[in-house]
């Protein structure tokens, strides 16, 4: 065959020619497998390049027709005669230099000039260069020399003369045509598999000239090949056919006569005739063609290492997604792309751009049903109808047992739907590893969009015998089916299969107790389906049931309350999916967050309200509601307009399976953010004019006050909030929340307007503030940081004032009022007022109340003992014991006094006559109280708490003789606090279950302190482990630490014995402190080994649970205790060694890995005794077993 090449090169522009210089030079830098760094060609032909196009450096001992050495190269088109004293002009400063500094000279002109033309010029150029360095060598290629070398590097015919070579075309030119718009994404499989490639590139020995590169339609195979080759000294040597027939064999003959070509040639779509058709002129050519061919995958086997076919798998879910962004897709729709490729590049590219053209509402079933493109590629997948109906079966179920015990799953399946079980069993032998994934016993088809596409033609064709089918499949059968379905939303048929499904009983009856968790759990799947036909049967169901049956209905409540979720989140179903909600918040029976309660809150965010439909609407149905519904909806209705104010939102997110979640509605603009929030203001503002609701709608407008005045609703707090007649707790409660804006009121904020309101909700009167100030805490009322470490809120001081300037009157009036104040306030408030007047006469007053206002008088006592000498204090004190009334108070009156003697044995006598409860002096704990009392009175306390019998009093007391002992640290403690300290310590034993956190602590502060000998340690601490219903804490741990380390061998031989005993009911706990490692660290293995050596045979493997398994090193206990007893130890030993921690978090199979790792590393241990060696050998392979079982199961679950 002709082929045009010399006229081509002729007709080449000044641009092109250097092109076709650099692709010759790259494409003999490729073939020589050589590194590209030290050739180049400038890209622009009017480039300041000072004389040089090019340059190169071919090793001089290598075979090549080009200039070897290092050459500067200049390229030339069009017929002009070239003058040498042009090229070789001063101002080509580089050119000249380089030839100086011994660079040869290359002249790249794509004409022919005639013999005298030739002559004339090749002389003017020597004699040129000859003047710059006198022995340059010299090229001439001219476009003859050219052509030549244009057959050296075949593909440089299409790449830059574009002469025609039958379907053959240049490496970019096919990728245009493969689609090249995601950006490639390589994981380390394919890496691997591009360095394949470009290995055999290569290569050039005749044997292995072919790479066969095989894999299933749409998993990238063409897109990985263009990506191996697109290097610069590859890509200039490739010629790409689309299919076999696009390859021209004459030029395949042409290249095999020209001893000198070589050339990269790819077959795309290439089976296994065109492949044999190929190779043979691959084989003549030995190793100058270098073939790689693309070709589906025809066998399910692997293709095995060495073998000239390499397998492209799928990637990665994330390259998936990467590619789906490339598209346009946002995140969420990326997701599912890659959800449904699951790693076919090109099934999430086609579905990626479908789903970019579609609109938003254009659903994976629908795109598989009418898109020419998807449809095509996925059929290509399997071929045959047969195969596609009898794998659509297996497409009905997310997963179907095949082996096994669930094997029945299967024969019962193809039973129901009438199909050949051994026709599916072969079908889905041969496509296992392929289209079919094995998860342990269960099979599934993948990808899951080629699933959806089987299982919605299943349905087309067989939708009568499938609904009959599924009335009896077996409800675990049923579900997986069910659940499978939501993948098909859009799907005609499958929509209508759920629509006949919620108008047959249960659904049909509008009777909730009908419902329960089985039949319930179609409500959210319909929700994704069939949406409308859920909505309706919902309504059915609750429309007949009474305020006590909503109430009652708790099996299927979670699956109604889900769906109601999903339906809400669109427009046309959000009144009636809100109505429902509503019903079952007002007979509300779960307590956590996603109730119907939280979900009806939640669709009133403003910003992720889980819902397409506007917030007007929303207003519009929240009014509606309000108007219609009785006292219990509008407390609903009040929490979920409260939500409306708030900025720091959050939600689930909905499962709408593979349906494109509805386009979440948010503000488009500051001021439609502004105008949401204001309608749930007003509306709250309009339900507070209500008195019954009043107190409520304070609590919601209190908690979101932050959020209005942040988003633009600040003159609506000044303006209305003080339009309603606010009873004085809800003023207190709104008033604290204006306090706290006024504090972080920013420059933008109406400062001076809040603070004003503030002090308006303060109040005017002193009856007023008197109100809102008892009303709340002193943390509450504090201006200030200041004043909330404090406790005394200027605000309080203000108050106190008054009250004294008001007189004794309207201090008992005040008084009065504290009874159902805040305690902390009254007291505050009254400590302050006491010593402004520094009178006792308001403080009698106080006493003679009835009942007694006790914080008022507990705060003017306190007050007044900071003016008034001790004697003063303790007269009122020895008052009250003989008063009814005010004799409960001692104790608490003695602890806001200063300690002393006297008072202390005040508050004994109060507790000794049975005036005040024993347990009430465990508050001297607070603050340190009793720390500088006599030991004598201390003792006395302890004493009256030890009586007690109760853990709060026994941890209280250890804690009053823990601070007095702290605070003399070198003193020791007498006998007379040392007895009493002893028996507390006692009780503490036998507290079991009732045990508190800090006596752990205190107890092992005060062992130490104490002088008890080592027996009574050593028996306090039997008794704690007998007696104990939790864990031992490090603080009791030390206890045993002491005594090991004072006396080791008895410590030893006492706890050795304590373990090995066969009815101790305490040891689990005791296990979990694993004493006999720790005792080995103080005291040694000879010690432990001696104590264990007298043990009898039987008692040894009881041992084991208190020993560490969890170290990097092997306890010696362990080897010990296995040389000395054989199965019992072993048996025991396992256990523990596998599960050290007694559990553990993550994936099991991961869990045992790293317990084999353990095995590995105890193995490797140097002289470690062949008993130890034997059983970690059979750990080892038990561990192995444990491994690939719990694989197993973890892949049947999905995990």
């Amino acid at each position: 065959m002709d082929y045009p090449v010399i006229d081509r090169i002729r007709r080449l522009n000044e641009q092109d020619a250097v092109r076709l210089a650099q692709a010759l030079i790259f494409g003999e830098v490729g073939r020589l497998a050589l590194k590209i760094d030290g050739f180049s060609m400038s890209g622009r032909t009017k480039a300041k390049d000072q004389g040089i196009d090019g340059r190169t450096s071919f090793p001089l001992g290598c075979k090549t027709p080009l200039p070897r050495g290092q050459c500067v190269w200049q390229v030339k088109s069009g017929v002009s005669a070239r003058k040498a004293a042009d090229e070789f002009a001063e101002k080509h400063v580089a050119l000249r230099k380089a030839i100086s500094a011994g660079a040869d000279y290359v002249l790249f002109w794509t004409q022919d000039p005639s013999d005298t033309a030739r002559k004339s010029l090749e002389s003017d150029f020597r004699a040129h260069i000859e003047r710059i360095r006198s022995d340059a060598a010299i090229t001439f290629l001219y476009a003859e020399q050219i052509e030549a070398l244009c057959w050296q590097v075949p593909a440089t015919l299409a790449q830059v003369l574009e002469v025609p070579l039958g379907g053959l075309v240049s490496l970019q030119k096919w990728g245009v045509g493969i689609g090249l718009s995601a950006e490639f994404n390589a994981d380390p499989a394919r890496s691997d598999l591009i360095e394949s490639i470009r290995g055999h590139i290569r290569r050039s020995q005749s044997s292995g000239s072919a790479l066969h590169l095989v894999g299933d339609t749409g998993v990238g195979k063409s897109r990985l090949v263009f990506e191996a080759l697109s290097r610069a000294g590859i890509e200039e040597r490739v010629l790409v056919g689309a299919g076999p027939e696009a390859v021209d064999t004459a030029l395949l003959a042409e290249i095999v006569q020209r001893g000198n070509a070589s050339v990269v040639l790819v077959v795309d779509d290439c089976d296994s005739d065109g492949r044999n058709r190929i190779q043979r002129y691959v084989d003549m050519a030995s190793g100058r063609i270098r073939l790689v061919t693309v070709g589906p995958r025809l066998y399910r086997e692997r293709p095995s290492d060495g073998s000239p076919y390499q397998e492209v798998l799928p990637v990665s879910t994330d390259v998936a997604a990467e590619i789906a962004r490339a598209v346009g897709l946002g995140e969420q729709d990326a997701s599912r792309v890659a959800h449904l490729a699951e790693g076919y590049p090109g099934l999430a590219h086609i579905l990626a751009t479908a789903m970019a053209r579609g609109d938003d509402r254009s659903e994976v079933a629908d795109l598989v049903r009418t898109n020419p493109e998807l449809r095509q590629v996925l059929d290509q997948l399997i071929p045959s109808n047969t195969d596609r109906q009898l794998l659509g079966v297996l497409a009905l179920f997310d997963k179907l047992g095949f082996e096994g015990d669930l094997a029945g799953e299967v024969t019962v399946a193809c039973q129901l739907l009438g199909v050949d079980e051994n026709a599916l069993r072969g079908v889905v032998d041969r496509e296992t590893g392929r289209f079919v994934s094995a998860a342990g016993r269960y099979r599934q088809v993948t990808p899951r969009l080629l699933a959806v596409s089987m299982a919605t033609g299943f349905l087309a064709e067989n939708n009568a015998r499938f609904m009959q089918a599924l009335e009896g499949m077996p409800q675990t059968l049923r579900d997986r089916i069910l659940h499978q379905m939501t993948t098909f939303a859009g799907d005609r048929a499958a929509a209508e299969i759920f629509a006949e499904l919620l108008v047959a009983p249960p659904f049909d009856s509008g009777v909730l107790a009908d419902l329960d968790a089985g039949n319930a759990s179609v409500l959210p799947l319909g929700a994704v389906v069939a949406s409308s036909a859920t909505m309706d049967a919902i309504d059915r169901l609750l429309a007949r049931g009474t305020s006590g049956a909503v109430r009652e209905f708790r099996l299927g409540r979670r699956d109604m309350v889900w769906a109601l979720g999903l339906l809400a989140w669109d427009e046309e179903h959000f009144e009636r999916a809100a109505d429902a909600l509503l019903k079952l918040a007002i007979g509300e029976n779960e307590t956590w967050g996603n109730n119907a309660t939280g979900l009806l809150k939640g669709l009133f965010l403003v910003h992720l309200g889980g819902t397409a439909a506007p917030f007007q609407l929303r207003l519009a149905w929240a009014r509606r509601a309000l108007e219609t519904r009785d006292g219990e909806a509008v407390s609903v209705l009040i929490e979920a307009l409260g939500n409306a104010l708030t900025i720091h939102e959050s939600r689930m997110s909905a499962d709408f399976g593979e349906r494109r979640e509805p386009v979440e509605w948010r503000p488009p603009s500051v001021a439609d953010e502004i105008e949401a929030r204001r309608g749930a203001w007003k509306l709250l503002i309009s339900i507070a004019r209500n008195p019954e609701h009043r107190s409520q709608v304070a609590t919601a407008l209190a908690a979101g006050l932050f959020g209005a005045v942040r988003r633009g609703l600040a003159e609506e707090i000044v303006t209305d909030l003080p339009s309603i007649p606010w009873g004085d707790r809800e003023r207190a409660e709104l008033g604290k929340a204006i306090a706290h804006l006024s504090e972080s009121s920013r420059s933008e904020d109406p400062g001076p307007k809040l603070q004003a309101l503030h002090s308006q909700f303060i109040g005017e009167t002193l009856d007023q503030r008197l109100a809102y100030v008892l009303s709340l805490s002193p943390w509450d009322l504090a201006g200030n940081r200041q004043e909330q470490l404090s406790g005394e809120p200027s605000v309080i001081g203000e108050l106190a004032r008054d009250l004294d300037d008001a007189g004794l009157g309207q201090i008992v009036f005040a008084a009065e009022r504290s009874i159902s104040g805040d305690p902390r306030t009254s007291f505050a408030l009254f400590e302050m007022l006491a010593r402004m007047r520094g009178s006792v006469a308001a403080f009698d007053a106080l006493q003679a109340l009835r009942p007694v206002p006790e914080a008022a008088v507990l705060g003017m006592l306190r007050g007044l003992s900071r003016e008034l000498p001790e004697d003063w204090s303790v007269g009122v004190l020895s008052g009250w014991i003989e008063s009814p009334d005010l004799g409960v108070l001692v104790v608490r009156a003695a602890h806001v006094l200063p300690a002393s003697p006297a008072i202390a044995s005040l508050a004994l006598e109060a507790v000794r006559r049975g005036t005040v409860d024993s347990a009430e002096l465990g508050r001297f704990l607070f603050g340190g109280w009793a720390r500088q009392l006599p030991a004598g009175d201390v003792a006395a306390i302890l004493a009256e708490l030890a009586s007690a019998h109760t853990a709060v009093a026994t941890e209280q007391a250890l804690g009053i003789l823990e601070q007095w002992a702290d605070a003399r640290p070198d003193t020791e403690v007498p006998d007379e606090l040392g007895g009493v300290g002893r028996q507390l310590l006692d009780q503490t034993t036998g507290l079991g279950r009732h045990d508190r956190g800090m006596i752990s602590l205190y107890r092992g502060k005060l062992v130490p302190r104490l002088r008890m000998t080592f027996s009574d340690r050593l028996d306090l601490f039997l008794e704690l482990l007998r007696g104990m219903e939790s864990f031992l804490t490090d603080d009791d741990l030390t206890i045993l630490d002491a005594l090991a380390s004072e006396r080791p061998k008895e410590t030893v031989e006492t706890l050795v014995a304590l373990a090995a005993a066969p009815n101790e009911l305490s040891l689990g706990y005791m296990e979990h402190s694993k004493i006999l490692s720790r005792l080995r660290a103080i005291a040694g293995t000879e010690i432990l080994g001696e104590s264990i050596a007298e043990l009898p045979r039987d008692a040894l493997p009881r041992l084991v649970g208190h020993i560490d398994f969890s170290g990097d090193e092997p306890d010696p206990l362990i080897g010990l205790l296995i040389e000395m007893d054989g199965t019992g130890v072993r048996v025991q030993a396992t256990t523990e060694f596998l599960y050290p921690e007694h559990g553990w978090t993550g994936l099991e199979s991961v869990h045992f890995e790293e317990r084999r790792a353990v095995v590995d590393h105890w193995m490797a241990i140097a002289g470690i005794s062949a008993p130890f060696q034997e059983w970690l050998t059979d750990l080892a392979s038990d561990l192995d077993e444990r491994i690939a079982s719990a694989r197993n199961a973890e892949v049947e679950r999905g995990r």
